[in-house]
This record gives C-alpha cells, sequence and structure tokens, in this order.
C-alpha cells in the first residue's frame, strides 16, 4: 500500500508515520505543496497513493486545499486509465469534525490530534484498507 502523509507539525507528522509505517510504504512531507508535486508524479507513472492522511491547517496551501486539488488530478484520468479515487483520511487538532465538513472536503475519514494507534486502525478500518479483526481495536468497523 502507498501512502502519503502531509503536515507541517514534525511531531506528528513522525506520530502517524510510525502508526502506518507497518501496513505500507510511507512517504511524508512538510506542506501541501510538496504532497501533490508527490501526488501528481505518482499519477504520471500510474502508481497512485492508497491512502493520503493531510492536516487541515498547515501553512501554505491548506489540507483541504491540498484535497481538493487531489480530487481535481483525479478528474483529469484519461479514459484509458482505470479511474482511481484515494482514500484520504483528514488530520485536525479539533476534537470533533462534523459530517458537513467532511462531505465538503471529499474525504472520508478523520482523526483528531494527538492520536493513538487505535484511532488511526479504527479509521484504516472504515476505509477498507485493513481488515475488521485488527488486533487491539475493539469494535473497529464502528465510531
Amino acid at each position: 500500500m502507498r501512502i502519503l502523509i502531509a503536515d507541517d507539525d514534525k511531531v506528528g507528522r513522525l506520530v502517524l508515520q510510525g502508526c502506518l509505517k507497518k501496513i505500507g510504504r510511507v512517504d511524508a512531507f512538510v506542506s501541501g505543496e510538496d504532497a501533490l508535486d508527490a501526488i501528481t508524479a505518482a499519477f504520471n507513472s500510474n502508481e497512485p497513493y492508497d491512502l493520503v492522511c493531510l492536516d487541515i491547517e498547515m501553512g501554505g496551501i491548506s489540507g483541504i486545499e491540498t484535497l481538493l486539488r487531489l480530487r481535481a488530478i483525479e478528474s483529469q484520468q484519461g479514459p484509458n486509465t482505470p479511474l482511481h479515487v484515494t482514500k484520504v483520511l483528514m488530520v485536525t487538532g479539533a476534537e470533533t469534525m462534523n459530517s458537513d465538513m467532511l462531505d465538503f472536503t471529499q474525504a472520508a475519514a478523520w482523526v483528531a490530534k494527538p492520536y493513538t494507534l487505535a484511532a488511526v486502525q479504527r479509521e484504516l478500518v472504515r476505509l477498507g484498507l485493513l481488515p475488521n479483526t485488527v488486533v487491539g481495536v475493539p469494535g473497529a468497523a464502528q465510531r
């Protein structure tokens, strides 16, 4: 599984990398701009990311703007290219994120900082990226 993390907070980025490195290859970036460069390169090489984790509030291009641009890149796929819709996990310092915000950002899941391995795994189960039998995540399929 190919995973991209974009978070300008070094500690948050490292913690999330630690949570995800056991399930796939993780590329981490400090800005939305760098993330978009990597996302574009991944699509151009026909190896798009399976999961993109974006901090909502980053300097420069925000996580929300990065996600909107990711969706634009996906919509420009040619007719001979299988449609790839990247699973997105938004990372936020807010304790809650309502469904309207998820709909607006076109994200499928979110996790609040400081996050735990169990919280991240629970969201990955919801996204269909991990089986529902993840050890140590009781009720993983539920929020």
